[in-house]
């Protein structure tokens, strides 16, 4: 079938989608799916979220086709849906992951830090939060470094870490409180780093 005839029955299909006709609307639905879901493929890697992504364009599509004008444009129309429920998740996460950072405390830090304790699914879950935390750390001063190491993975007290070190309990708690501001810096900036690369991918 020539390109000119096939858009003339989707606009077809469309009119009578958008007169209540259901089959119409069922057949609308099997032919579009697979052109939309190789589009939303084209903006994530995550085959779950494809089809969550999907399945929500789809239901939105079916919601507002009765406020469709022009059935000559269903496919710019149906696109820019998919492209905005695409940003729109990225946004979302994006607000998530910087609330879950800008409330990590210290002794959640130190739990990431002793995932080596944990059960291996576990483990993989926190993987990717692990790697982020080391990662951080390794950007530290020696001595900070050291300080961390000794309270967050010996669980020293802060009395035992200044007799070791030569330095005030004050100082060493001082510096364990501008190393754990550093590391969510850090990683608030490479999370939002990461989403906006997605969100990126989603509008181009």
């Amino acid at each position: 079938m020539k390109e000119y005839e096939k858009n003339r029955e989707l606009e077809a299909l469309v009119a009578q989608a958008q007169q209540g006709d259901r089959q119409s609307l069922d057949r609308l639905v099997q032919r579009v799916q697979p052109r939309l879901r190789e589009y939303i493929s084209a903006r994530t890697l995550d085959k779950q979220l494809v089809s969550d992504l999907l399945q929500e364009t789809m239901m939105q599509i079916v919601k507002s086709l009765p406020r469709l004008k022009d059935a000559g444009r269903f496919w710019a129309w149906a696109y820019r849906i998919a492209t905005n429920i695409s940003i729109n998740h990225y946004r979302k996460m994006k607000r998530r992951r910087a609330v879950r950072f800008s409330t990590l405390e210290d002794c959640q830090l130190e739990e990431v830090l002793k995932d080596t304790s944990r059960p291996a699914d576990r483990r993989m879950v926190m993987g990717e939060l692990t790697d982020m935390v080391e990662e951080s750390i390794s950007r530290l001063k020696e001595k900070t470094r050291r300080i961390l190491n000794m309270r967050w993975r010996e669980n020293m007290p802060y009395s035992r870490i200044s007799r070791q070190l030569g330095c005030s309990e004050l100082s060493a708690r001082l510096v364990c409180c501008r190393a754990r501001q550093k590391i969510l810096d850090h990683l608030r900036r490479q999370d939002m780093h990461r989403l906006d690369k997605s969100l990126q991918n989603a509008l181009n």
